[in-house]
């Protein structure tokens, strides 16, 4: 693992006495959100206290007014609906909100989810002459469609309109759709940029509840259509694929993911219940629940082969059929981690083999032998450990080669990989992750000419990873208050992640390893002490037991989260370990300006 710069952002201290006492908050909740860029007052109340009456009016969005009315004509004529979607959370929660608010109004529409092995990502001409075959005269699309050129061409020539709903960025030239909902078209007004796929969707089924609200007095068509209900009622699926896509968790992420992890909790969908009983999840659903339990279970069917389970799991109405659903998407999700930990194994051989580590900008390999549907999640593993941009590509018999990619925050990837699309079949993606098609005698020149754009692009600094610090605190300000103010903050996720604070020249008490080489310890400051633990960080059990015994100068600067943590029904505040560093580390604790 590399060494973490420290980094701090200095603050103003009236700034900070100012707001926190106008808001009535901790001065150091003040001085994350002043940290964070949020210097307004009414900016401040505003991110402490989001609600439904801070959404972005939908209409706002390219092409929403003129899709909201084809939707309601096609809803006045009858015509033949079908969802295209992708099969990631994303795009599985996303085709689950269409195909459930359809029905709520008492429609009938189908959808399609391309196979991943055989059709890969996004549309295929084939997946559109069977849809026509269906009857069917307009696509919408959850989740992909904006570089979808000639897929598109091809539904337009047989007579089916196509509207795009999307989130990926856009390519100058968009493709000729009925319409393109995507917040990350570069003529697009919208100032939220984040949306996760479902986010759009669920924007657009608010567009089209408007329009059929404000007609329903005009024709005698929509007393056929329920429209006596609530849409907020499928925010849970909206949080699932938002924390599950890594979407920023800002502006109306914010609102989305609150809400939704409240439904989640609740368990109001069968499926919800019958994936949390599957889990062993009881009770409070949080982001890393979605993340890490809840999210590699949907998704694990639709990498290994379709993800048709996990649109059943969240649409289905039997308690039956959703715990067969869970156990299946369960048992998929067991055998993703064995084909993982053989891929991830293979590619820690070849980095050591292969790649320099000292002079590499980025980390591209490629295999047969590596599995498509799992080397997206093996990517993230590898850039997270060398804070490298990765590129792992599943090379097929006939000389093509799939690819994930994942990258390090000061890296655009998408605009990175753009700049080698010379070698590409095709790409598409966003700032972290993208998706990429090449042939294999092209491999090493785009390689090659990756690595160039990324270390064009980055300083020497940017392959460090970074501690951001919120703030610095002395132990006594660590208290059940401060953990509630913070929790003002949450939900938590990237562009907004949990504050991590600073307690310099502290002591160590008490060292130990538990579990699976994590670090347990107490920290003592004065009269003041706290429990602490850091994950994986039973690297640091050496140095601090051995300076302890020696009697050296033994204290320590502590980057960390507080956290409440209940043992025997009792609660107490826990410190979650992000860095320690050593007093002979020399400028204890540095920082760097952001």
């Amino acid at each position: 693992m590399k060494e973490k710069r420290w980094i701090r952002k200095d603050v103003d201290g009236i700034m900070v006495d100012e707001m926190s006492r106008d808001l009535a908050i901790s001065p150091v909740v003040a001085r994350v959100l002043l940290n964070r860029g949020i210097t307004e007052k009414e900016d401040a109340k505003r991110f402490l206290s989001i609600s439904s009456t801070h959404l972005l009016d939908p209409f706002i969005m390219n092409d929403m007014d003129r899709c909201a009315d084809r939707v309601v004509r096609s809803i006045i004529t009858g015509e033949r609906i079908i969802i295209y979607g992708d099969y990631d959370v994303d795009g599985i929660t996303a085709v689950s909100l269409y195909l459930l608010f359809f029905r709520d109004m008492g429609m009938d529409v189908l959808h399609y989810l391309p196979y991943r092995m055989t059709e890969g990502y996004g549309m295929n001409e084939s997946s559109i002459m069977k849809i026509k075959e269906m009857g069917v005269s307009l696509i919408i699309t959850a989740d992909l469609g904006t570089t979808s050129h000639r897929e598109i061409e091809v539904a337009a020539s047989l007579g089916i309109d196509v509207i795009v709903t999307d989130h990926h960025e856009a390519p100058e030239e968009l493709p000729k759709a009925y319409g393109i909902i995507n917040p990350n078209r570069r003529d697009s007004t919208y100032s939220f940029k984040g949306l996760a796929g479902v986010g759009v969707a669920f924007k657009f089924i608010d567009a089209i509840m408007m329009k059929l609200k404000e007609q329903s007095s005009k024709s005698k068509v929509f007393g056929l259509c329920n429209l006596d209900f609530d849409i907020s009622k499928y925010l849970d699926l909206v949080a699932l694929g938002t924390i599950a896509d890594v979407s920023p968790m800002l502006e109306e992420n914010r609102f989305f993911v609150r809400e939704g992890l409240k439904a989640l909790s609740s368990g109001a969908r069968v499926g919800v219940r019958a994936l949390k009983e599957v889990a062993g999840i009881d009770g409070e659903v949080g982001v890393g629940t979605v993340g890490f339990q809840l999210a590699p279970r949907i998704n694990a069917a639709g990498r290994l082969a379709g993800g048709e389970t996990g649109i059943v799991l969240l649409t289905t109405r039997s308690m039956k059929e959703a715990i067969e659903s869970a156990r299946h998407l369960d048992a998929k999700n067991r055998e993703r981690q064995k084909i993982e930990e053989g891929i991830l194994n293979d590619v820690l051989i070849r980095i050591r083999n292969e790649v320099d580590l000292n002079q590499a900008s980025t980390i591209v390999l490629a295999s047969p032998k590596w599995h498509q549907g799992v080397i997206g999640i093996v990517a993230s593993r590898i850039a997270e450990r060398f804070y490298l941009p990765t590129i792992l590509i599943s090379l097929k018999d006939d000389g093509t080669g799939k690819g994930s990619a994942r990258s390090i925050p000061p890296l655009h990837l998408y605009k990175a990989i753009e700049q080698c699309s010379d070698y590409l079949e095709g790409f598409g993606g966003h700032k972290f992750a993208a998706g990429l098609t090449l042939r294999q005698e092209r491999f090493d020149a785009f390689s090659r000419r990756f690595d160039e754009v990324v270390s064009e692009s980055l300083g020497e600094s940017d392959f460090l990873p970074a501690i951001r610090l919120d703030a610095e605190v002395r132990l006594a300000d660590v208290t059940f208050g401060l953990i509630k103010d913070l929790d003002r903050l949450s939900p938590f996720g990237p562009a907004n992640p949990e504050p991590v604070l600073a307690a310099m020249h502290v002591e160590p008490v008490s060292p130990r390893l538990v579990g699976n080489n994590h670090l347990k310890l107490t920290i003592k400051s004065g009269s003041h002490h706290l429990d602490a633990i850091g994950f994986d960080m039973g690297s640091f059990y050496p140095q601090l037991t051995s300076r302890i015994q020696a009697r050296q100068e033994s204290d320590v600067d502590i980057a960390f989260t507080p956290r409440l943590d209940t043992w025997r029904g009792e609660e107490r505040i826990q410190m979650r370990i992000r860095d320690i560093r050593m007093a002979s580390d020399g400028g204890r604790g540095r920082r760097e300006p952001l």
